[in-house]
């Protein structure tokens, strides 16, 4: 069993090229031995973990679906909105209650979150779809 502190991995900036979508990531798999290039689906993993962080007003990305994978969204901390097919609908965590706990299947479209008045942590667990 291999283990990792999140608090000592390190956190990677990702944006767009014009800036409009952006955020910060620590790539928990990736820390625990995943290598996202990988064939193999021992070495690469079959699910990926991320703990993303955004700042105020920060959408990570467009509107999107994945055709054959799987996302899983916490809401660890902060209040922002979530974007899907039904609507937006507003989110927030905040210390000793429960956060969003949100499922997306693959070509599901959406944006979690789509944007913030408070910083938002969220842990991400995205899953491909096993192919025989």
């Amino acid at each position: 069993m291999q283990k990792v502190n999140s608090n000592e991995v390190p956190e990677l900036h990702w944006s767009s090229p014009k800036g409009k979508f952006g955020g910060y990531g620590k790539q928990i798999s990736e820390a625990l031995g995943r290598d996202p290039a990988s064939t193999d689906a021992l070495v690469r993993h079959p699910f990926d973990i991320e703990i993303a962080r955004l700042e105020p007003g920060q959408t990570p990305y467009p509107y999107h679906s994945h055709s054959a994978q799987w996302e899983f969204y916490h809401i660890i901390s902060g209040t922002g909105k979530v974007r899907d097919e039904s609507g937006i609908t507003p989110v927030q965590r905040r210390c000793r209650r429960s956060g969003l706990l949100r499922g997306c299947r693959q070509s599901e479209r959406r944006v979690v979150p789509l944007s913030g008045q408070r910083q938002v942590y969220r842990s991400i667990t995205r899953a491909a779809l096993a192919t025989q």
